[in-house]
């Protein structure tokens, strides 16, 4: 409330044509803001002074992971089409026809193995299948989460109680509604109860 009525009263001030090395004051009661204008400032604002935009910390720390870790994925891309164009022209292939299905059946020409699980065995896939996709931002700009249960250290599991507590709290409110009617369940749909 008071820093619209100190706004009210600055914002036409403003609006006035500035004199160089001027200091302008306004009392309020018993406090006293002050603003001094230097003769180095221009009046208008240039077009090329834009006010930086604040970005918290830990959006900063996630910008600069995620930056690295596109970049380190776009090398990986390169090398894998660097790697396939070799593998294509060591079969007598067309690179640029070579399929996933090609690049695996020359690697296991090229490297027999004896070994039984598939995993050991040499292989040539895309970055996208090896490395694992980065996780989303889980927070905007000035850092706040999300997801309101953020800071509960599980969300998603969390977001499963609160949702069944309130199913139980929806179907209490109908039974409430179906008692105030007078209406009875119908004994034909009872649940019978498991035991084991």
């Amino acid at each position: 409330m008071l820093l619209r009525k100190i706004r009210n009263i600055i914002d036409p001030l403003k609006s006035l044509p500035q004199r160089n090395d001027v200091l302008t004051s306004i009392h309020f009661g018993s406090r006293h803001m002050s603003a001094e204008t230097s003769s180095s400032e221009s009046a208008a604002p240039s077009i090329e002074e834009t006010p930086k935009k604040n970005i918290n910390k830990a959006m900063k720390a996630y910008l600069e992971r995620a930056q690295e870790h596109e970049d380190f994925m776009k090398k990986q891309r390169h090398e894998f089409q660097i790697g396939k164009r070799h593998l294509a022209n060591m079969m007598g292939e067309d690179p640029e026809t070579f399929t996933q299905e090609d690049i695996d059946n020359a690697i296991e020409y090229l490297f027999p193995s004896g070994l039984y699980d598939k995993k050991a065995r040499p292989f040539m896939k895309p970055p996208e299948e090896v490395f694992p996709q980065r996780k989303a931002a889980e927070f905007d700009e000035t850092g706040r989460p999300f997801h309101f249960l953020f800071y509960t250290g599980k969300p998603n599991f969390y977001k499963v109680l609160y949702d069944a507590v309130e199913h139980m709290n929806e179907l209490n409110r109908f039974e409430d509604v179906m008692i105030r009617k007078g209406l009875q369940p119908d004994p034909n749909l009872k649940l019978i109860p498991v035991v084991g």
